[in-house]
């Protein structure tokens, strides 16, 4: 621990709160009322009668207290930078002083390298320790040091963060701390809530004291629920050995912070900005900066910045709403190039360039067995699918290029759930592959040949991360196998069923065609061949959790290219209860999903939703589609739904062929969320339909009260939040909403299609 300790023995005495106080005129807002007032019911009456600021006092004698406490190292540090500030216009002392801290934080972190067990991590106490003193000292001596020598130290900075990977990946080999698999809709709806809160704009700390968004969006964050024990750096740092979505959890604590700083808790707001700092050099090598809107950089300047204003009022001071703006998140350092780049720290790189593909020249592909080292030349990566970063130990032997017209090149394609039928999952590597093979690269099939790898067949995310076991102090491993993230060169599965979709008549066969005219095979078959060129990867499609590669003109392109092929006419969608694969001009056509009885979602009044539109919609052309399961080609699967204006179906792996749909259509889906257009656009299937280019909504099949009999979209309990969604539940439709919902999608499908725009371009 770097400060907390000194702060068990903090202070804090609450003012009386007059009851005729005025929030506005007081200096005060209404924040510390919204917030606070949930444990002092009589400010609901009147808001803006409790809004006096907390005082934090440390007295004489406590702060005599505090500095025993404090590790004499940084006490001398912080004496040194105080002496350095009063020399202002002798910049060579505070730019000596912050370099050589920096690079005493490299050292420190080299030793914690060299010490690393397999298995196990070493005291990283004293690098944390190193690497916050050199923060510290930007922050407190920016203005002193020239552009010039701060520009340098801060191209060495990645040595830090690259450090902090190494003995991550020395201890448990190749990890992604930011997969977020299990609980990747939570993850994506805390992103959500990060960006609504507008933490980190340089606007935020005048905005988020106000009564605004920022308001509502920290509302479910009270800090009062939380003992000081469970945020104790200790506690906190414990994640990176519970958690797989490292990056999620940093944003929570993030909004936890800012709710502890409207709720005037020093102690807490110290605690976890030291967590936050240390937790996040765990997600340093996998944090998407441009998705989340923070780096580890950030933490790290945001907590030495907090330690400074504590240290420089030193003994008693008012917790108002100068104080919380001047501790609040900002960017606006960033104009002064003194926080967080674009790119990830120790990478030089943004996620989705990270992920791949990666082009290695002229080589022969060789049997890989024996190597150890993760962090060897052999190791290839990473390779990004819908379950995270992946790494390919792959031996290889340099040859000479062979001549252009006799070159051909092999692509290595990641695939996972392999042994499924299941439109979702494969979605990440069909469309990356048609993209970046057949219309950027352009390549002829006679001249690819594709070799398939795939994550071990016995991972189980769920229970990869501690779950239901106790973590103690002296707990130094994770449970998630070293072997997890290595790509297997072998087909993960034997069952008949599961090779059919990989054979000569299975569901992959005819994209497969359009990448090469040689079966598709396991890596392992490949061993001994020469290649001009290897191609490993694809471009990220992990659009709800980073960055995708791929753009909303790009999954366009897509669209069109198959469209173009020949296999039907681009504005006909096969009908599948009547055969015919052609529809009348100037109607729009509906498409609704029914599953069979096995797999449940099924809408258990399908004929009454039938009835509904062929006798209210006359506009609608409804086909209901069935053979989405069960080894149906891929071609086949998208005939289904090519040129559909609307599509209606229960939450599931289905809805991934909305990407198929005639562009700016409308997207129904049944399911216990936002019941808003176009607002879900980090979720599994609202962010598809954003990156698409199409209307969605999800919904619940009924909202009016004296309907839960009947109109139910789970079988177990009210209806409340906590009970709203069963993944497996059939569904019954309320047919008023019903044609509400319909309507709604008509004038959204005719209206004017959505711009196909990059992904999260409002950030």
């Amino acid at each position: 621990m770097i400060w907390s300790l000194a702060f068990q023995t903090l202070v804090l005495a609450r003012a009386a709160s007059p009851q005729s106080a005025d929030c506005w005129t007081a200096g005060r807002t209404r924040a510390y009322c919204c917030y606070i007032a949930r444990r002092q019911q009589e400010c609901f009456q009147d808001a803006d009668t409790c809004c006096q600021a907390s005082s934090v006092n440390l007295g004489q004698s406590v702060f005599a207290k505090l500095l025993e406490q404090l590790p004499s190292e940084l006490f001398g540090y912080l004496q040194r930078l105080v002496q350095s500030r009063q020399k202002a216009l002798y910049s060579p002392a505070a730019t000596a002083l912050t370099h050589e801290l920096l690079k005493r934080a490299v050292v420190e972190i080299s030793r914690a390298k060299n010490s690393t067990k397999v298995g196990e991590l070493p005291f990283l106490g004293t690098a944390f320790r190193a690497t916050f003193l050199y923060f510290l000292s930007l922050h407190g001596l920016r203005r002193f040091i020239p552009a010039k020598y701060k520009s340098s130290m801060m191209r060495r900075e990645p040595l830090l963060w690259s450090g902090f990977t190494d003995v991550y990946f020395g201890a448990w080999g190749r990890r992604d701390f930011c997969r977020c698999v299990e609980a990747g809709e939570f993850f994506s709806r805390t992103n959500t809530q990060l960006a609504q809160s507008g933490i980190g704009r340089v606007d935020f700390p005048r905005t988020f004291l106000n009564d605004t968004l920022e308001h509502h969006a920290l509302s479910a964050q009270n800090c009062h629920m939380f003992e000081e024990g469970t945020l104790h750096p200790e506690a906190t740092l414990r994640v990176a050995f519970s958690s797989q979505c490292i990056s999620g959890d940093i944003a929570t604590l993030i909004t936890l912070l800012h709710g502890c700083i409207l709720e005037q808790d020093m102690n807490k707001v110290v605690l976890l900005h030291e967590g936050i700092f240390q937790l996040s050099t765990f997600a340093v090598d996998c944090l998407d900066a441009r998705l989340w809107g923070f780096t580890v950089r950030d933490a790290a300047l945001h907590f030495a910045r907090l330690i400074w204003v504590i240290w420089t009022k030193k003994q008693t001071f008012a917790f108002d709403a100068a104080l919380q703006r001047g501790i609040a998140w900002s960017r606006a350092g960033r104009a002064r190039g003194e926080t967080g780049q674009s790119a990830t720290p120790g990478t030089g790189a943004p996620w989705n360039s990270q992920c791949g593909p990666h082009v290695l020249s002229a080589a022969v592909v060789q049997d890989p067995e024996g190597l150890s080292s993760y962090g060897s030349p052999s190791t290839h990566g990473p390779l990004c699918t819908e379950l995270g970063r992946f790494w390919l130990q792959l031996k290889l032997q340099t040859v000479p290029p062979a001549p252009p017209e006799s070159s051909r090149t092999l692509a290595v394609l990641p695939i996972t759930m392999s042994w499924e039928s299941n439109p979702w999952h494969h979605l990440h590597w069909w469309l990356p592959a048609i993209w970046y093979f057949k219309i950027q690269l352009n390549l002829s099939p006679k001249d690819v040949d594709v070799a398939l790898v795939f994550p071990r067949a016995d991972i189980d995310w769920a229970i990869s991360t501690a779950e239901g076991r106790t973590l103690d102090v002296n707990f130094r491993g994770h449970t998630e196998p070293a072997v997890w993230s290595i790509l297997q060169h072998t087909m993960p599965f034997t069952t008949e069923e599961a090779m059919k979709h990989w054979g000569p008549d299975g569901i992959h066969r005819t994209i497969l065609g359009w990448l090469s005219e040689a079966k598709a095979k396991a890596l392992v078959e490949f061993y001994g061949a020469s290649y001009n060129r290897l191609i490993m990867g694809l471009p990220s499609l992990r659009f709800f959790l980073q960055t995708p590669g791929l753009t909303c003109s790009a999954i366009a392109r897509v669209r069109h290219w198959i469209q173009s092929l020949g296999y039907f006419s681009a504005g006909a969608m096969h009908n599948s209860d009547t055969g015919s694969s052609a529809l009348p001009a100037g109607l729009l056509k509906l498409a609704i999903i029914q599953r069979p009885d096995a797999d449940g979602r099924r809408i258990l009044n399908l004929d009454e939703v039938l009835s509904l539109v062929q006798t209210n919609f006359t506009e609608l052309m409804p086909t209901v589609v069935h053979g989405l399961a069960h080894g149906t080609p891929w071609v086949d699967q998208f005939q289904q739904f090519s040129g559909a204006d609307i599509l209606l179906a229960a939450h599931g792996a289905g809805l991934a062929w909305l990407w198929a749909l005639r562009a700016g259509a409308a997207v129904v889906e049944l399911r216990s969320r936002s019941e808003l257009w176009n607002t879900d656009s980090s979720e599994i299937f609202g962010g598809l339909a954003r990156l698409a280019g199409m209307h969605h909504i999800c919904t619940r099949p009924h909202d009016m009260k004296g309907t839960l009999g009947e109109a139910r979209l789970s079988f177990v309990g009210d209806m409340s939040d906590a009970d709203a969604y069963n993944h497996s539940a059939d569904v019954f439709v309320w047919l008023p909403k019903a044609a509400i919902l319909l309507r709604s999608a008509i004038l959204l499908a005719l209206g004017e299609p959505l711009p196909c725009v990059d992904y999260h371009w409002w950030t």
